[in-house]
């Protein structure tokens, strides 16, 4: 299930998002699709690192075995096939 990861916990969403409502999820302008493993996606700030004050993401940096900042949503495969189109 789709879920909304923030610095503090990871938070399943009730329905998968369309990709526009991802954008006010992770709170940005420009979304990047980070490619996991197991076929899911991150979606994160991609001009996070630019934002004054950031967090990092540990729980997404860990998912993703590399540093992320701020928000990012979680989808499974089959969920990233739907929102990405």
């Amino acid at each position: 299930m789709a879920t909304l990861i923030t610095a503090e916990r990871a938070t399943k969403l009730e329905t998968v998002p369309t990709f526009k409502e991802c954008y006010a999820l992770v709170g940005c302008s420009l979304l990047e699709v980070v490619r996991l493993n197991n076929g899911s996606i991150l979606l994160v700030d991609e001009e996070g690192a630019w934002v004054k004050d950031f967090k990092v993401n540990e729980i997404a940096s860990e998912m993703a075995g590399t540093t992320l900042v701020g928000n990012a949503v979680l989808l499974d495969k089959k969920e990233a096939k739907k929102v990405l189109g």
